[in-house]
């Protein structure tokens, strides 16, 4: 959980922005927004992985984002083999 919305801000970008973990492109804007529209939905919001989750649900549906593709590195599972 973070302390404050700047912080959760950054914290979804990390995720969701560009080189973010699962990069989807999100400016801080679209973040920003999103945020707010989950927080006047009257979500008991907490600034944690739940929020975030709906976050992007809500940048996917309103912006057109798209998740990327899963990358999986197999290789060293099978050198082990």
């Amino acid at each position: 959980m973070y302390e404050t919305l700047e912080q959760f801000h950054s914290y979804v970008l990390s995720f969701y922005g560009e080189n973010g973990i699962y990069d989807m492109q999100a400016t801080e804007d679209m973040v920003i927004e999103a945020t707010q529209k989950y927080i006047t939905s009257g979500a008991d919001f907490c600034g944690d992985s739940f929020d975030r989750e709906h976050v992007r649900d809500i940048m996917l549906n309103d912006y057109g984002l798209k998740m990327p593709p899963v990358k999986r590195n197999c290789d060293s599972l099978r050198a082990v083999h």
